[in-house]
């Protein structure tokens, strides 16, 4: 079921004591009590280093000296270290207390909506794709995250106790951050792709009754072209697995309720990992320009432009994360957008039946009703517009140090 497609996910976020060492309710482990008391103790021992991590990066700053660090740079920079220490620190929390059981419901409320849209015949086919998508992410963030921090550790190492534990915890603040990230989208990519294996499954049981009614124009209509072919559409002889429109009104508040439940569990820790990535963007972007341009003006050596290359590989890399977290997000409730559209072509359909009628158009009235938003602590809204307003801030924010800069 769903917990195969999570499992790699969730074998990495037990590492790092994001979760609890049991997600499947399937599942269990021996001595449970001994395995949630693991749990705690890894957590809070994450916590421990988190602090006294934060300490570290607290006095890297303070002794850091450069030219281009203006106050107002510091500052940003100081932020951006409070707000990433404070995702990490609180997403651990949360871990072993209010979120403690959040992936396990999550989990199950998307069970019962499998067993109504996804057809056994189909199942291996579609949680092995899916899990390999999981597992190319993480694969990705590994990759990325190894070699942005080994080049970072190589440039700006300077041979002291407080310049190695900034580094050690700046890189494992980074690790905790992303898999948090990874947690969430994941959870909303899923519900994607029920939304689509709904839309189809509306179509089937809709041409189901027209074509019962009068077959003779669905044999010269091409309908393959509103919908994609899959395995779980073929008209198997088992009735139990044909969904019906009251079914799928209920599949659509199941996804919802996924949704709201997983906004106000993660809400907080997407709150702070977006003033996180906001804030060391503008840092290393500035910093990564103001060594790029000392180096061309200046006649400085490689390792100075390698290490602003470096820095600019950084921000590319922080704000491309956050650029994929915003499209899953908007895409999704493109989706759903879509699926509003799509029962409204339906009830062009001729020769369906009057009862048919009247629950696509409570389904339709109910998709007006309750539309889904990936709002954030009621701040903003996760999606494209958002996403582009942000980096214009941004880059606005880096034009004003650059000329407060060139003045002083």
């Amino acid at each position: 079921d769903v917990h195969f497609v999570i499992q790699p996910l969730h074998f990495v976020s037990k590492i790092f004591g994001l979760c609890p060492f049991h997600i499947d309710p399937k599942f269990r482990y021996d001595n449970e009590r001994l395995c949630n008391v693991l749990h705690n103790l890894l957590a809070t021992f994450m916590i421990v280093m988190f602090f006294f991590g934060l300490y570290s990066t607290m006095i890297y700053a303070t002794e850091f000296n450069d030219p281009t660090f203006n106050i107002f740079v510091r500052v940003v920079w100081v932020i951006n270290i409070v707000a990433a220490y404070s995702t990490s620190i609180v997403g651990l929390i949360f871990s072993v207390t209010r979120n403690k059981n959040h992936m396990t419901a999550v989990l199950a409320s998307i069970c019962r909506v499998d067993k109504k849209l996804v057809h056994r015949h189909s199942k291996q086919n579609i949680y092995t794709s899916q899990r390999s998508h999981v597992m190319l992410q993480l694969k990705v963030t590994l990759v990325t995250l190894v070699t942005v921090y080994s080049f970072s550790a190589y440039l700006f190492y300077n041979g002291t106790w407080t310049s190695l534990m900034y580094m050690i915890s700046q890189m494992l603040s980074a690790v905790i951050n992303n898999v948090k990230t990874l947690q969430y989208v994941n959870v909303i990519l899923i519900v994607k792709q029920r939304y689509q294996l709904m839309k189809h499954l509306l179509l089937k049981e809709v041409l189901a009754h027209s074509c019962s009614r009068n077959p003779g124009p669905f044999k010269v209509h091409n309908a393959n072209k509103i919908f994609l072919t899959t395995d779980n559409l073929k008209n198997y002889k088992d009735s139990s697995n044909v969904c019906r429109i009251r079914d799928l009104r209920m599949v659509h508040s199941e996804l919802y309720d996924v949704i709201h439940e997983n906004n106000n569990s993660y809400g907080i820790l997407i709150l702070l990992e977006f003033i996180t990535v906001l804030t060391n963007s503008v840092g290393t972007t500035y910093f990564g320009v103001m060594t790029i341009n000392d180096t061309v003006f200046n006649n400085g050596n490689f390792e100075i432009y390698f290490k602003g290359i470096t820095l600019l590989s950084m921000c590319t890399f922080e704000l491309l994360a956050f650029f994929w977290l915003t499209t899953c997000c908007h895409s999704t409730a493109e989706e759903f957008n879509a699926t509003l559209i799509h029962i409204q072509k339906l009830l062009l359909y001729p020769y369906i039946s009057t009862w048919t009628i009247v629950d696509l158009k409570s389904f339709s009235s109910q998709l007006k009703n309750v539309k889904i938003e990936f709002n954030i602590c009621g701040f903003f809204n996760l999606n494209l517009h958002f996403f582009s307003a942000s980096v214009g801030v941004m880059f606005t924010y880096i034009i004003v140090l650059s000329q407060f800069n060139q003045k002083v």
